[in-house]
């Protein structure tokens, strides 16, 4: 169990900092660079296999 809770709150961090940095990018404080716009995927990507994950550690403790 605590181990789908660290998956579940990594994967809300990752995608906390992800929206933070489309916000950067859209409220204009700094230009969408690649080295961003990377980030942000990246970010994105992890907390959408971190989610996965947990739902999965989450099934896989019920049975």
């Amino acid at each position: 169990m605590e181990t789908r809770l660290y998956f579940k709150w990594l994967a809300i961090l990752c995608a906390g900092m992800a929206a933070f940095g489309v916000g950067v990018m859209l409220v204009g404080y700094k230009a969408p660079t690649v080295g961003l716009v990377a980030t942000v995927v990246l970010l994105l990507a992890a907390a959408t296999l971190l989610a996965r994950r947990a739902c999965r550690q989450s099934s896989e403790n019920r049975h």
